[in-house]
C-alpha cells in the first residue's frame, strides 16, 4: 500500500499553523501549509518548557564564552538547559509518532534552521545560525529532513523537502515511498 493510506507525519513550528504561541502572543500562520496532505504535529519548544504567552523575548547569546538562550535584556534568565532537555524529549516523540520531517520558523532563537542571530556583548556575531532547540535536536536526529518555512515558497525546495521526508519515512519507518 502507498502513502495515500498512511499520511506523511511532519512536525511544524506551532506558530506556523496559526497557534498564538509567539513571545508577543501572535502567530505566523503560513497559508501554504494548510493544503498539504500530511498529518501535522505542532511543536513550540518555548511553550513546551513552560514559558508563557506573551513572554519576554529570548535570544542566543555568548556569555563567558558559553552559548545560551537568555531573555533579551535580562541575561540572568537562562533557558538553554530546559530547551536542550525538551529537544531530547522530542526525539522520543518524533520516533513514536513516526515524524519524517520538520518545518521550522525562520529567525527563531529556538527553531531556526539557518537564520537565527548569535549575540555577544553588544555585537551580532552571526545571523545564519541554527536555533538552540533545533541544534540539539539535530545532534540526535541527524538525518531528519528540516526546512525553514520561508524556503517553502520556492517550489523546487518545497518538492525536495517532501521527497526527502517521504524517503526518510520509507527508510526509517518502513513505509512505502511514493517519491
Amino acid at each position: 500500500m502507498g502513502n495515500q493510506e498512511q499520511p506523511l507525519h511532519l512536525a511544524v513550528s506551532a506558530c506556523l499553523l496559526g497557534q498564538k504561541v509567539r513571545y508577543d502572543g501572535a502567530h505566523k500562520s503560513a497559508a501554504l501549509l494548510r493544503h498539504w496532505p500530511v498529518e501535522w504535529h505542532p511543536i513550540c519548544p518555548e511553550v513546551g518548557i513552560g514559558l508563557g504567552v506573551p513572554r519576554p523575548p529570548i535570544e542566543q547569546r555568548y556569555i563567558n564564552n558559553q552559548l545560551g538562550i537568555v531573555e533579551v535584556g535580562n541575561w540572568q534568565r537562562c533557558h538553554h538547559d530546559a530547551l536542550a532537555g525538551y529537544a531530547n524529549q522530542m526525539v522520543g516523540y518524533i520516533k513514536e509518532q513516526r515524524i519524517s520531517g520538520y518545518v521550522l520558523m525562520q529567525k527563531s532563537p529556538s527553531c531556526a534552521l539557518q537564520s537565527s542571530t548569535l549575540h555577544s556583548g553588544a555585537e551580532v556575531l552571526r545571523t545564519n545560525a541554527e536555533g538552540y532547540f533545533v541544534a540539539t535536536l539535530r545532534q540526535r536526529l541527524t538525518h531528519l529532513p528540516m526546512i525553514e518555512e520561508a524556503a517553502l515558497h520556492n517550489a523546487k525546495a518545497r518538492h525536495g523537502f517532501l521527497h526527502q521526508a517521504r524517503r526518510y519515512a520509507a527508510q526509517t519507518y518502513s513505509l512505502a515511498a511514493s517519491v
